[in-house]
């Protein structure tokens, strides 16, 4: 999907050629959200024996690479009104649990790591307010891919098995904007963005019982985004 996405874009700088004053380019785009992050854990009550309990959780600050395009004038409008499209490509950052116990008659060292990347794509409106300023908001979808890894085994570690389950989901989004306007070529604009229905979810099994480790892609992302037209 994520190189369909990137031959649309590619095709559109092509198409800009021929465009009446299209905008082509590249951006980074830095910020942090309100991604939620839980475990449902229960400890296994009474016995007697060691237990080791460890939860490192994924950081929610982003830091995304992508690609826009935008046109003036369609539809009659004035060209100081702009329709555009925008995907972006980011890595996800890694969370991992680990728990181990030894409480007779339970003796098993269980881990889980989750990897993955997002891509959003954005359909956009833009307004020149004014030569250096610009007012913006669209919608889209953002598509989720998730690597849950677990390793199971004997308490410290030893006889470990490894699987991995891959999961992907589209999320929709919307969201708005303002730009500040330095150049012809370069623009540092302010986003905030909501995505819908965002959960995933993967069973954290060990011998006892059953769990699950949920990240939370819905809510609020802030982004600083800095934009370069190679194209117009």
């Amino acid at each position: 999907m994520f190189k369909k996405i990137i031959f649309v874009l590619l095709a559109a700088v092509v198409a800009a050629n021929y465009a009446n004053a299209a905008g082509v380019g590249f951006y980074a785009a830095a910020g942090n959200g309100t991604q939620n992050v839980d475990f449902n854990h229960s400890y296994i009550p009474g016995g007697s024996g060691s237990m080791i309990y460890s939860k490192t959780d994924p950081g929610t600050i982003i830091l995304n690479f992508g690609m826009f395009y935008e046109i003036p004038g369609l539809f009659e409008m004035s060209d100081n009104s702009f329709l555009g499209v925008s995907a972006e490509y980011g890595l996800l950052h890694s969370g991992e649990v680990l728990f181990e116990t030894s409480y007779p008659p339970y003796n098993f060292s269980s881990q889980l790591k989750m990897q993955g990347y997002t891509i959003p794509v954005t359909f956009y409106y833009k307004y020149k307010t004014s030569k250096r300023f610009a007012v913006k908001g669209g919608l889209g979808f953002t598509y989720l891919s998730l690597d849950w890894r677990t390793r199971t085994g004997s308490f410290n570690g030893s006889n470990m098995t490894a699987t991995t389950k891959s999961d992907s989901k589209v999320m929709p989004h919307i969201g708005t904007g303002i730009e500040w306007i330095f150049s012809r070529f370069v623009t540092l604009g302010g986003e905030l963005t909501y995505g819908f229905n965002g959960k995933m979810s993967a069973d954290y099994v060990n011998p006892a019982y059953t769990e699950k480790y949920t990240r939370d892609f819905s809510g609020l992302v802030m982004k600083l985004v800095l934009r370069v037209y190679v194209l117009q």
